[in-house]
């Protein structure tokens, strides 16, 4: 996730995910939410505030921006997902509440279904913009190097979001995860808890594996009851 941090001249596959990135957050934008939730990974589950700093430094090491790494050692911020999350809102000029939601990766699939559900239980129209990467081992150049099962997962996860299944996302191998470098499969979770039962209408906007690392781009949203 990486990727989508300041960096300066981004190259070409860079750019394609990052602009689908933006379309996806004008599209939530769009829905008039009251209250943007995100959600992503973290090493504890717990929810930040709106005022909690992200510190770009500490995870743009080699992406050119001064200072890298400096901010190590200071006060706790955001993780990376929640962060680069909250510089897709502000970029997209979003000024109304948000809310951030960190899940660990130490629970069970239906606990994360359930602070899903719990998020858009809420009074008013709650939008989640759920982040988080598919696997990271897509080739030799990856995190996580070469593993050959990552595009059999990379494309169950793919199919999953582009055509809004929720089951298919409770259903993920988390021990296959894990090993995979997969830092999405808790939000996913959490989104599919939100989506419950509800027939979705979803549209898949990007799916690709810039340096190894494979990324999904979707949009949900409830279809209508006809």
């Amino acid at each position: 996730m990486t990727e989508l941090l300041p960096s300066g001249r981004r190259p070409e596959p860079v750019v394609e995910l990052s602009n689908a990135c933006v379309r996806a957050v004008q599209w939530l934008l769009g829905q008039s939410p009251d209250l943007v939730v995100i959600i992503g990974g973290g090493e504890v589950t717990q929810q930040y505030s709106a005022s909690t700093p992200f510190f770009v430094d500490r995870y743009a090491g080699g992406l050119g921006v001064p200072g890298a790494g400096e901010a190590a050692t200071v006060t706790p911020g955001l993780p990376l997902s929640l962060g680069v999350g909250a510089r897709l809102l502000d970029e997209a000029g979003w000024d109304g509440p948000r809310r951030f939601q960190a899940l660990s990766s130490d629970r069970s699939a239906e606990q994360y279904a359930k602070i899903g559900r719990t998020l858009v239980e809420e009074p008013g129209r709650t939008a989640l913009l759920v982040m988080g990467d598919a696997s990271a081992r897509r080739g030799p150049k990856a995190p996580g190097y070469l593993d050959p099962r990552s595009a059999s997962y990379d494309d169950q996860v793919t199919n999953a979001l582009g055509n809004g299944d929720a089951e298919a996302l409770l259903n993920l191998d988390e021990d296959l995860a894990e090993a995979l470098l997969v830092q999405g499969r808790t939000a996913w979770q959490a989104l599919a808890g939100a989506a419950g039962t509800a027939q979705v209408e979803a549209d898949l906007l990007y799916a690709g594996d810039p340096y190894g690392v494979h990324y999904i781009v979707s949009t949900w949203q409830p279809a209508p009851v006809r």
